[in-house]
């Protein structure tokens, strides 16, 4: 069996201030064989993320840390997208243009509610219609994705 954690944040996500190194350190420190680096990736309007994912520099920081740490443990070049079935096709696109070894993809919204959003959890409490509303349209979501053959077979996971 391999230990491993595959969905780590760092400072080239936006919402992690932890240094790649500092991770990478406490990985090995608790005895992980694996750490891959997924950061948020959001590309529809409105999203918490939106437009604030660096490929190039979160690509070079995990290219050092790979070296880095060649041989202590493995360092995974991966990403986070949020997934919106309405924008698939700029997903596909993304992903076709932008090489990881791991994709997770997320499902984060769930109209009437953002899973971002602290009120969304009184919204929840205080009307339980909408809470259903709410889980209908996120299994739906997640459902599209699961059987999105295009966007899943965009990287080594989907």
């Amino acid at each position: 069996m391999m230990y491993c954690d595959l969905h780590v944040h760092s400072s080239a996500s936006c919402d992690s201030d932890t240094e790649i190194w500092d991770v990478c350190e406490r990985a090995i420190g608790v005895g992980l064989e694996a750490v891959a680096f997924t950061e948020h990736v959001e590309l529809a309007p409105g999203d918490y993320c939106y437009k604030r994912y660096d490929y190039e520099r979160s690509k070079s920081a995990c290219d050092k840390a790979k070296e880095r740490y060649r041989g202590r443990i493995e360092v995974l070049f991966g990403a986070e997208v949020t997934y919106h079935s309405w924008i698939e096709g700029e997903i596909r696109c993304f992903l076709a243009e932008h090489g990881f070894d791991l994709i997770i993809g997320s499902v984060h919204d769930t109209p009437p509610i953002s899973l971002w959003d602290p009120v969304s959890a009184e919204l929840v409490k205080s009307s339980p219609d909408t809470a259903r509303l709410a889980l209908r349209n996120y299994l739906d979501e997640v459902r599209r994705l699961a059987l999105d053959r295009a966007v899943r077979h965009s990287g080594p996971f989907w």
